[in-house]
């Protein structure tokens, strides 16, 4: 199921899916230094803390993973954006476990969009992810609006 406004997307992914997005941050996360997972986030870029050849290869499959849910020709325009705006200034940033059935968070960043990927709710039985395209919005959050209309229950146990 997906919700949009203007450039946003919320995916409420079906199981394979979400098996999917689990299993392509799984390949990323195995690409890193595990330590590097400590720290608040690193860059795509090749200086200080940043990213191997084989980690950036990753972190593009794992965007693509995100783009490529939409139509061939909204998807090809997406990537372009990604790209023209410059893929050494991408940021993934990790919170939580790395080890399969722990909670956890990522968020890839650019200048032009965001993922978020939340596996925290329900055990980490629960995903939720968002791709917002930040040149292509209205500016509404729609995680923040599901989390409040489907999850006001658990308000506050998010990890």
């Amino acid at each position: 199921m997906t919700a949009a406004a203007g450039g946003s997307r919320v995916f409420m992914s079906a199981p394979a899916t979400a098996r999917r997005m689990t299993e392509a941050a799984s390949r990323f996360l195995a690409t890193l230094d595990q330590s590097r997972l400590s720290a608040a986030s690193f860059a795509f870029t090749d200086n200080g803390a940043a990213m191997a050849a084989d980690e950036r290869e990753r972190l593009v499959k794992l965007i693509r993973l995100y783009v490529d849910r939409t139509a061939e020709e909204v998807a090809s325009a997406q990537l372009q954006r990604i790209e023209q705006a410059g893929l050494e200034s991408i940021t993934f940033a990790w919170a939580g476990g790395s080890e399969p059935g722990q909670p956890h968070y990522y968020a890839i960043e650019g200048p032009t969009f965001v993922i978020e990927y939340d596996k925290t709710q329900d055990g980490a039985n629960h995903i939720h992810s968002v791709l917002r395209d930040f040149t292509d919005d209205w500016g509404e959050d729609l995680l923040a609006a599901h989390y409040a209309q489907a999850h006001r229950a658990s308000a506050g146990t998010a990890v």
